[in-house]
């Protein structure tokens, strides 16, 4: 009787847990919508990018032929300071011009006679190297330029800057472009004169102004022909190593000490292709 009692509360027990346990509410599900996942804070993801450095532009040397031509000569009327005595067949003056506003002097001959239709040819004279505190406007190749004069050109024998009464430093040919923009700008300024044929320029240069003859050559178009009489047209490492000029030396050494010197050489090699 006891082990029947028993055994009917067990059973008792157990149908009052199973009928709880299926009275408990089921757990809602969480619906996923749109409006959720709109809410949701997106995390950015970092895009790392290179940026190049810059480029330096590089910086031509001024006396280098690119440089040189892109310059601008634009020269100047040439202004007849006194008329000096007459030659066998042509007219001489000292004159000036104007160099990156400095007035540059030069001996200036005019054929006399008929004027060819267009004008009388012209000549630039590059003189050559000559101390510009002993240098004279009136006194250095006069017999030079009475030849060409004689022969039925416009003779214009420039002075540079820094000699006798020019104005400026005189700061040499071969390490500044002071003098090489001094006869560019007495191209243009000869050019202006009415007795001239601005499309009949030529150049003579002696030492040193055969150097600027040449260079003036492959800078600008204007310059139809040109005589060089011993000019000092070496490349530069020749020059360095074989012409022992005080002063000149220095010039030279330092290009090649800045590495310029093989660079412009090639340059002129170029621009004479």
């Amino acid at each position: 009787m006891k082990k029947l009692l028993l055994v009917l509360m067990i059973v008792i027990v157990f149908i009052t847990a199973c009928t709880v346990q299926a009275t408990l509410p089921a757990s809602t599900p969480v619906a996923f919508t749109e409006t959720t996942a709109a809410t949701e804070t997106l995390i950015p993801t970092s895009t790392f990018t290179m940026t190049p450095p810059p480029t330096a532009t590089p910086i031509p040397h001024p006396m280098s032929i690119v440089a040189m031509r892109a310059g601008e000569y634009p020269g100047s009327e040439i202004t007849i300071v006194k008329e000096l005595d007459k030659g066998a067949n042509y007219r001489r003056y000292y004159s000036y011009y104007l160099s990156e506003g400095l007035k540059i002097y030069a001996l200036l001959t005019v054929p006399e006679g008929e004027m060819p239709e267009g004008g009388w040819p012209a000549i630039v004279f590059n003189h050559g190297y000559i101390p510009p505190d002993v240098y004279k406007t009136t006194e250095r190749y006069i017999a030079y330029v009475d030849e060409i004069a004689r022969s039925g050109y416009v003779v214009f024998r420039i002075d540079y800057r820094g000699h006798d009464a020019s104005e400026g430093e005189a700061t040499g040919a071969y390490g500044h472009p002071g003098y090489q923009i001094d006869v560019l700008n007495a191209v243009s300024s000869i050019q202006q004169l009415p007795e001239v044929n601005p499309d009949k320029i030529g150049m003579w240069g002696h030492s040193m102004g055969g150097y600027l003859t040449l260079r003036t050559m492959v800078i600008s178009k204007d310059v139809k022909v040109g005589v060089i009489w011993a000019g000092v047209v070496a490349s530069y490492t020749d020059l360095l190593y074989n012409w022992r000029r005080t002063g000149f030396v220095h010039a030279i050494a330092e290009f090649a000490r800045c590495g310029l010197a093989h660079r412009m050489d090639r340059s002129i090699r170029l621009a004479r292709r």
